[in-house]
């Protein structure tokens, strides 16, 4: 895995979550399908909920690291520690968020309530940044994840499209083969062809 610099301070290159791709079986009848899409989509709309709830907590614990002046004084503290109570309100409902957000949150609360013996105010807003590492790169791998999956379905989205005009143009010749074979048989002429 390779790490660049990007939005959010880095950037993990990745490969597409295993088991990303739409569970089509060619044997599959229309009913399960049917059933294997809302699936599909069923768990594409939570894990994309879980990554929007991932990201206010992130948005959440940035912004109280940035409000710590680098020179501040006795009260540096106190625009951090309120931002820091919304990001874990936030990540406990409606339910709790997993790894790595509970030990995050754990780690940038001993940074903000115990920070090292004489750590300065710019020594503790490094350390609260460097706290929310660990869920910035799970937010932009889990991101690029579902970017890629994106891109993957758009292609599926064509090859769909192709099958449905082969399905429908077989549907057509088969009609007009059985409507044939039904006017021979009752021996009604096939009526000609319009000219254009």
């Amino acid at each position: 895995m390779e790490v660049r610099k990007g939005a959010l301070g880095m950037r993990l290159e990745m490969r597409p979550p295993a088991g990303s791709r739409l569970p089509v079986s060619s044997g599959s009848s229309s009913p399960d399908l049917q059933d294997r899409v809302r699936a599909y989509l069923d768990d594409a709309g939570s894990r994309l909920h879980d990554l929007g709830r991932r990201i206010e907590v992130l948005t959440l614990l940035v912004r109280g690291a940035d409000a710590i002046p680098v020179d501040g004084g006795a009260v540096y503290l106190s625009g951090a520690r309120p931002k820091l109570e919304e990001a874990r309100v936030r990540a406990a409902q409606p339910f709790p968020l997993g790894t790595p957000v509970p030990s995050v949150l754990a780690t940038v609360g001993q940074v903000l309530d115990r920070p090292p013996f004489g750590a300065n105010p710019g020594q503790v807003r490094g350390l609260s940044f460097s706290a929310v590492t660990p869920l910035e790169r799970q937010v932009v791998e889990t991101g690029e994840g579902l970017a890629a999956e994106g891109e993957q379905l758009f292609g599926l989205i064509g090859k769909l499209l192709q099958v449905e005009n082969g399905l429908r143009q077989a549907v057509v010749e088969t009609l007009g083969e059985a409507a044939d074979v039904r006017r021979r048989a009752l021996g009604i002429p096939r009526p000609p062809v319009p000219k254009i």
